[in-house]
């Protein structure tokens, strides 16, 4: 186990003053909040990961079956190249007019049409690509309605059905373009921590978990950091709440600015946050935490807020280490600088 001297000359540096009072701070809140145990992290992983399965034979089953195979699909179409889904769209729409022109206008085949117009929707992005598939689904719908000999009472007739059918056509493919484009934020707000605008729990796992997998099959260094802030229950209790919001935002702007744009942030704990450090040895792991820290505390001093850091850092050194060892060892080395005193770095090897 390494103590890491780096952080009291980042205290010198940004201020005695500051120290006194974080010292007076310590005081009144030594090792509150300690108590929590060292699973947390562990606890929230095991929590995130297990999926709700609904009885067989309920209603619900079949609901989420169903959902199961419309994400699949989805999923199948997000993978397939941009210019493969056009060419796919294009041709389909082609197929279904020459299906109308081979039936004539006894069969009706409009309805169809929904087809490339909602293929294209769904794959690009931006509503424009599929105003413009549905603008070519009805010339080719308008088309083959005309050469198929379909005699109408009125001149104006086909020329109406024609501007109906794209009317159909860009309303629906505009809407479901709309659609994913509601769905894909949501995605987006459901893997990000709204207050901090970092990753959460769920994000900072799976990404963490291609990660290490990556890390074990070429044999490349990892490592994983637990950040805690001390006191920060003063911080709400004689600040408020509007004030800890305000400190969690700046810490976690505060480490994305420090570190490299591969370097993974999340907050894990309601003042607790885990960074993935892709292809870092040990020692440059604690040089770029010990960072972190001094930059952190810089930031707390400008804003007068009496708050330090603790943190555990696990470098992944034998291939037996697992992603859930690693991260419940970092845990545990965060709560042993809370427990030593707080406001400390320390490190070791899985």
């Amino acid at each position: 186990m390494i103590r890491h001297t780096a952080v009291d000359q980042a205290l010198n540096s940004v201020g005695s003053d500051f120290q006194n009072f974080s010292a007076s701070v310590n005081r009144k809140n030594s090792l509150r909040g300690v108590q929590r145990g060292s699973g947390q992290i562990a606890a929230i992983k095991k929590l995130i990961k297990k999926p709700y399965v609904p009885a067989k034979g309920n209603s619900a089953f079949a609901g989420a079956v169903f959902d199961m195979k419309i994400r699949s699909v989805m999923g199948f179409l997000d993978k397939i190249p941009e210019p493969v889904i056009a060419l796919a769209g294009v041709l389909l729409a082609l197929a279904i007019g020459c299906m109308g022109r081979i039936t004539g206008y006894g069969i009706n085949l409009p309805f169809f049409y929904l087809l490339p117009v909602l293929l294209i929707s769904w794959k690009f992005a931006g509503r424009t690509p599929a105003v413009l598939m549905s603008l070519f689904c009805a010339f080719i719908w308008f088309s083959t309605d005309v050469m198929a000999g379909h005699v109408y009472s009125h001149s104006v007739l086909p020329v109406w059905n024609g501007i109906a059918g794209l009317g159909a056509l860009s309303t629906v493919g505009y809407s479901f373009s709309t659609l994913k484009g509601v769905l894909q934020r949501e995605r987006g707000f459901a893997r990000i921590d709204y207050l901090t605008e970092v990753s959460n729990a769920r994000d900072f796992y799976e990404r963490a978990e291609i990660e290490f997998a990556r890390a074990a099959r070429y044999g490349r260094s990892l490592s994983i950091a637990v950040v805690d802030i001390d006191n920060f229950k003063y911080i709400n209790d004689n600040f408020g709440h509007a004030t800890g919001d305000r400190l969690l935002h700046t810490v976690a702007k505060t480490i994305q600015k420090t570190l490299r744009k591969t370097d993974i942030i999340a907050r894990v704990g309601g003042d607790e946050f885990a960074i993935l450090l892709p292809e870092t040895e040990s020692g440059a792991a604690s040089v770029a935490m010990n960072k972190v820290q001094a930059h952190l505390l810089s930031a707390m001093v400008n804003n007068v807020w009496p708050v330090t850091f603790s943190m555990g850092i696990i470098t992944r050194k034998t291939a037996q280490c697992s992603l859930d060892n690693m991260m419940k060892m970092a845990d545990d080395l965060m709560y042993t600088a809370k427990k030593n005193g707080k406001n400390m770095v320390l490190a070791e090897n899985c």
